[in-house]
């Protein structure tokens, strides 16, 4: 499998997702953070702009891919939620739900 099919952001073959979010920092810095659909923390970088979290996560290169490959080896979509703001429209509610599966999982881990 080539790595565009992969990865692309245009084929949208029911790949499961993984939403790549920038969250400002106080510093000023940007924390991007990638989460899989299913709720897993695949990877995270520290930036120190928030232009450079496309980047840095893999967005539009291939930084950070080999965690996304080996956590959906047969093929994954990159969901670009850097410019989305919190109650905006679009995925954002697939990320919402999958961070809520993340805590979940986070809370089971504690106990």
């Amino acid at each position: 499998m080539s790595d565009e099919s992969k990865s692309s952001n245009t084929t949208k073959l029911n790949k499961p997702k993984i939403f790549i979010v920038a969250q400002p920092l106080e510093n000023g810095e940007y924390l991007g953070q990638a989460l899989a659909e299913d709720g897993t923390g695949l990877a995270s970088h520290l930036c120190s702009k928030k232009l450079w979290v496309r980047h840095d996560m893999g967005i539009n290169s291939r930084w950070k891919h080999e965690f996304y490959d080996a956590h959906y080896p047969n093929g994954y979509e990159l969901v670009d939620l850097t410019d989305i703001e919190p109650n905006g429209f679009g995925l954002e509610h697939e990320y919402l739900a999958a961070l809520e599966i993340n805590h979940a999982n986070m809370r089971e881990d504690e106990e």
